[in-house]
């Protein structure tokens, strides 16, 4: 029983300090899941997270980047490079030079049908031969400095895309020529579909080709783009074309480089791995610095297109089409993933490298070469044992009591293990707590990481045979801390200003006036009645809760405080003030948050600085009359503003005192009434303060 009470007593004390409305955080959705650290997981599009496939290092080539890949019916893969343009081969047993072509780089590369690989280079604008042993002769040399891509058809012809005159060249046993030869700079991507046809991407105008054996190069597509960066074609027939960029910026090439000797020769490590010296040079084409959008285009038999991917975040790099599902290779973040035939695009897995460069099939698995650093990686075609996803740093806005992480989907088998941290900077660093697993009651966990503004969470998914799970949800709850609201300024409007907005208690930001006010409210148009004061006050409240209002007022230098008005959802009131006798008065706003938090809800309360009601007119006294002049005075609890006087209705006329100016409470009046010397006389005085009150007395003169 004594337990029971202590813990009602600890359970007042949290309610107390903190807001008792909960708050949550959710991750559901594909681009929520994205925006954390994913690891062997894989993201569906309708945000449902589980585990990917089973991602492995085959070579390490410390090169800047792996421009393009292939595979022979071996099994054996070849990795074309860069800085120095090299090809290296990965059996099942080591990774080894195969090749040490001219130029800058091998771009492109594709294995015929005796098993003889091609490859072209940037620089020199040569394709080379080589056999099986890796002995290789140059096969074709164009005057164009860059060969950036090749595809072969049916009948083993091959075509060469160059720049920087944007040709394309047919080689065939009985020889070369130049088929197509656009006005562009570079023809950047060929693909070929399975009616031969082929497809040609350009820039410096993103334009998309179709060329016919029987016909000529027409324009397919303009994608309104810089460059067509990559183009695959699917089982179905459709084009996929990746395109980058807003503008036309000149190639600009890199003619430095650095060489290290004893580096070319780098022996294999220990773990299979290639030692060489990085490369300082940066070829253009894979800088992580370019500005401008991405997108993916679709387009059909019939010419329609359509783009799947629009954005400046994900720029694309390579594309695969295969058994009509698309993978799409990003950068900079090296994202894969995959478009299904019903236009689905899921996140299937996350490089630590910044460029998927190439995608290549691999048996039934993917080969994935990479830039910065140049790698290569086999993905699939198993499963991996275990995923997990860490999500974002989310943030309270202020400092919270922590909850309980609920998650909704396939958990069978306790196959998920969720940690928690949190701290009170925006990136987690040695102040933040540790990781704390949390223990599960049935699909809920109970935070217990200490109270913070922001915290972190990281799911451990595992597979055991059969039985994989699936997060669909994760929704974190939480209690801000309250703080007190803040008036900040309190303004009291002239005299007869009259707001209608004060009388209306429903005008709520929240559109409900049980839930307070959120924003200061806009002030209208003041209409104008008598006797009336007006005031309104900024505020704000750091937990964003919904206030009320009660509004005191007090005689200045006096103790006791009378109430207005309560309860007032609207940061302005009007109110007649002829019901309150003359003076300096202050007025007390006090805000509460009491309709957000009923229990343990915060106030802060503000006084204004003194101001006048006056609601009397001046006081017109001392009338004396005189042979040829009139005398009388005014006083008033506040400054003068004007007097005026009028004899026998002869109109009024403006009367000034006798020092010459009204600027006190009390003034002195003299009239000259020399005209009316020995005739009847009726005097007519009007006094009117700054308040706007006036008055009016008449005083008659017998003969």
């Amino acid at each position: 029983m004594k337990m029971r009470i202590i813990l009602s007593l600890f359970l007042l004390w949290a309610v107390a300090l903190y807001a008792v409305k909960p708050k949550f955080k959710t991750i559901s959705t594909m681009p929520e899941f994205e925006r954390g650290e994913l690891k062997n997981v894989t993201i569906l599009k309708d945000g449902n997270l589980s585990i990917g496939l089973q991602g492995e290092t085959r070579a390490k080539l410390h090169t800047p980047y792996v421009w393009c890949a292939v595979t022979d019916k071996m099994g054996n893969i070849y990795l074309g490079t860069g800085n120095n343009g090299k090809i290296w081969k990965i059996t099942s047993k080591d990774t080894s030079l195969f090749f040490q072509a001219g130029g800058l780089a091998v771009s492109c590369i594709l294995c015929g049908p005796n098993g003889d690989i091609y490859a072209g280079t940037l620089q020199e604008g040569k394709v080379y031969k080589i056999n099986t042993h890796g002995e290789g002769t140059v096969f074709f040399e164009t005057t164009d400095s860059y060969i950036w891509d090749m595809t072969m058809d049916s009948k083993k012809n091959l075509y060469v895309a160059t720049g920087v005159t944007a040709q394309i060249y047919k080689i065939t046993p009985k020889g070369s020529q130049t088929i197509f030869k656009s006005e562009q700079t570079h023809v950047k991507s060929l693909c070929i579909d399975q009616g031969d046809n082929l497809y040609a991407g350009t820039s410096d105008n993103g334009y998309i080709y179709k060329l016919q054996e029987s016909e000529s190069a027409f324009v397919l597509f303009d994608t309104q783009m810089e460059e067509v960066h990559s183009i695959v074609a699917s089982a179905d027939g459709d084009i996929y074309a990746a395109a980058f960029g807003e503008s036309t910026p000149a190639f600009q090439e890199t003619h430095q480089r650095e060489r290290d000797e004893d580096s070319e020769s780098a022996d294999q490590n220990s773990n299979g791995d290639i030692a060489l010296a990085p490369q300082s040079i940066i070829p253009e084409s894979f800088s992580t610095d370019l500005e401008g959008p991405s997108a993916l285009f679709k387009i059909n038999r019939g010419g329609y297109a359509k783009d799947l991917w629009l954005g400046n975040s994900d720029r694309i790099y390579s594309l695969l089409s295969l058994e009509n599902v698309l993978y799409i290779g990003t950068g900079n973040e090296g994202k894969l993933y995959q478009c299904d035939k019903d236009e689905n695009i899921s996140l299937i897995y996350q490089f630590n490298q910044s460029q998927l460069t190439t995608i290549s099939p691999y048996n039934q698995a993917f080969i994935v070469g990479t830039a910065n650093m140049g790698e290569c990686f086999q993905l699939g075609p198993d499963m991996s044992d275990f995923g997990e996803f860490t999500s974002e740093t989310m943030d309270a806005s202020l400092p919270a009591e922590w909850g309980i992480v609920k998650l909704d989907g396939k958990l069978t088998d306790r196959l998920v293990t969720v940690f928690v941290r949190s701290g009170n900077t925006q990136e987690p660093e040695q102040s933040w707590s540790s990781w704390q697993q949390l223990s599960s009651e049935g699909n809920k966990l109970k935070i217990t990481c200490p109270s913070a503004r922001f915290i972190q969470l990281k799911c451990r998914l595992e597979r055991r045979e059969r039985a994989i799970p699936v997060i669909k949800k994760i929704t974190i709850s939480y209690v801000q801390k309250n703080f007190a609201p803040q008036v900040n300024d309190i303004l009291i409007h002239r005299p007869g200003d009259y707001y209608s907005a004060s009388s209306d208690n429903s005008n709520s930001n929240s559109g409900n006036p049980m839930k307070g006010l959120v924003y200061p409210q806009q002030l209208g148009e003041a209409d104008y009645k008598k006797g009336y004061r007006s005031v309104d006050w900024l505020f704000e409240d750091p937990n964003f809760d919904g206030l009320s209002f009660d509004i005191y007022y007090r005689l200045k230098d006096q103790d006791q405080w009378f109430k207005l008005t309560s309860d007032l959802v609207s940061n302005v009131y009007s109110w007649d003030s002829s019901q309150m006798q003359d003076g300096q008065y202050e007025i007390k706003i006090v805000a509460s948050d009491s309709l957000s938090n009923p229990i343990g809800h915060a106030i802060h309360e503000k006084i204004s600085e003194p101001f006048e009601i006056d609601n009397t007119g001046p006081i017109i006294e001392n009338i004396v009359f005189e042979n040829r002049q009139s005398r009388f005075s005014v006083r008033d609890a506040s400054v003068i503003g004007s007097v005026f006087y009028s004899i026998n209705a002869g109109g009024w006329r403006a009367c000034y005192p006798v020092d010459g100016l009204v600027d006190s409470e009390q003034e002195q009046f003299q009239i000259d009434t020399t005209d009316y010397n020995g005739t009847n006389l009726e005097l007519a005085i009007k006094a009117q303060d700054e308040a706007g009150n006036y008055s009016v007395v008449h005083k008659n003169k017998g003969k």
